[in-house]
């Protein structure tokens, strides 16, 4: 599957309310279901307590040690960190595990406020405002630091304290404040590296979405897209949004993260691209015949692509036993070689096609009886492809018959055969690659009439 680690903060971690907590279940369930992600839970919610930095990090300590360690675990596996934080004082845990595993790596803080506060500086008393300064081990918050000044980017901040504006003034931080060269300033800022993005809500402008902060003169959603159309350039190493409120007030209606979401398109794409643009001996994009057919069905839009990719893959290679072929085809070039595949084969070719035009795509599998009940089960497969306004679509492109009908609608799933039978079932989650033991099982059948006699139930991979 993926190599994104999707996480859901739900401890207290000084909170001044208990909005950002259901913010944060929300902002994660969401990003779960457009990834088809299964979420970490991390923490318990517990009341807001509102009090001063001491004794909200004592209160919190026990769940940001967890956080840390949850964090280490994932850096030092490779995975990317994608989290929907409740408040910002989470960094205080993920930053360190950051650093210790990346030190290549800056952090880009979106946020209206600078973070860079200390027990010494703030006037607030506000944990929140001490967020980024532990890390860089400006005091000591008992949960490591190592983060250098020199791999920090401000971003949006409008709200700085005088020590804060010091360290900007100095040179010891780059600051890059809203204005129409936002994005060109965080291009020149960034050089290269790669980057671990931290954005705290309150960035944006007041009105977008619900925050406890509102400072006026903020980006929009527009702004955020240029940025993250910037940020997509480099390596993203992980993504940590914080302080989404679910509704503007206490009691008040939900308030959908859909839009924030969208405007985080290309950073999400990128973290994608890793696993869902790669290739690999069956999704063989670099297979030349594979490539230049990819280069013909490019179309002025990625939706417009992956609908001629479908369309191509669904009508012109043959399904293998609905054409009585009986050459076993594997490999996304050989499926186009032979011009024939079961579902398995021709899923392999419409990835390969999808990711030779830069959209990511993945495999999804249904678990089928393949005629009726009582008969077999088999593995089907399906594609999934990224596109912009919606997230992971399933497609099916096995080919259409007299009582199979599959087009490409996103937004509406059309697959060609619904789970009816006890023992079907349809497989939520992406894979970036095929299942090793359908890819082993299918390269050692010698013909489609002895798998029509014994059909591929694989196990999924665990």
């Amino acid at each position: 599957m993926s190599n994104i680690a999707l996480s859901i903060v739900q401890a207290r971690v000084g909170d001044r309310n208990d909005l950002a907590i259901a913010g944060a279940r929300s902002l994660g369930a969401l990003l779960g279901e457009r990834l088809a992600l299964a979420p970490v839970l991390l923490g318990h919610p517990r009341p807001a307590i509102g009090a001063d930095w001491k004794v909200e990090l004592d209160a919190a300590l026990p769940e940001l040690t967890a956080i840390s360690a949850h964090f280490n675990l994932l850096m030092a596996q490779g995975r990317r960190p994608l989290t929907a934080s409740s408040r910002c004082s989470a960094s205080l845990a993920t930053l360190p595990a950051v650093a210790a595993h990346r030190p290549d790596a800056c952090v880009v803080w979106f946020d209206a406020h600078a973070d860079l506060n200390t027990p010494a500086t703030t006037g607030s008393g506000y944990l929140g405002g001490m967020a980024l300064s532990g890390p860089l081990g400006l005091w000591d918050s008992g949960l490591g630091a190592g983060l250098a000044l020199s791999n920090v980017i401000l971003v949006g901040q409008r709200d700085i304290d005088p020590a804060e504006q010091a360290l900007i003034d100095g040179g010891a931080v780059r600051h890059i404040a809203p204005g129409p060269n936002l994005a060109a300033e965080l291009r020149a800022a960034v050089t290269g590296r790669p980057v671990y993005i931290h954005l705290d809500c309150d960035v944006l402008e007041p009105g977008i979405v619900p925050t406890e902060y509102r400072c006026d003169h903020g980006l929009s959603l527009e702004d955020l897209h240029a940025a993250g159309t910037v940020l997509a350039e480099v390596e993203i190493v992980g993504l940590e949004i914080a302080e989404f409120q679910d509704a503007w007030e206490a009691g008040g209606a939900p308030v959908s993260p859909g839009p924030l979401i969208d405007s985080l398109e290309p950073v999400i794409r990128r973290l994608l691209a890793d696993d869902y643009l790669a290739v690999s001996d069956v999704i063989d994009f670099h297979h030349p015949d594979v490539a230049a057919l990819a280069r013909t069905l490019a179309a002025d839009t990625p939706e417009a692509t992956a609908r001629r990719c479908f369309e191509w893959v669904r009508d012109r290679i043959q399904h293998s036993i609905d054409f009585k072929r009986d050459e076993v085809s594997v490999n996304a070039s050989e499926a186009l070689a032979l011009g024939t595949g079961l579902c398995i084969a021709k899923s392999h070719l419409l990835v390969a096609l999808l990711r030779a035009n830069g959209i990511p795509a993945g495999l999804c599998y249904q678990r089928l009886t393949l005629r009726d009940a009582g008969s077999p089960f088999c593995t089907h497969a399906l594609v999934a492809v990224w596109l912009k306004e919606g997230g992971w679509y399933r497609c099916d492109a096995r080919g259409n018959k007299a009582t199979v009908h599959c087009e490409f609608t996103p937004g509406h799933e059309n697959l060609a055969f619904p789970v009816v039978t006890d023992g079907e079932r349809l497989y939520p989650q992406v894979w970036a690659q095929p299942w090793p033991d359908l890819v082993r099982r299918l390269r050692a059948l010698p013909s489609i009439a002895a798998y029509c006699e014994t059909p591929i139930d694989a196990r999924m991979p665990l």
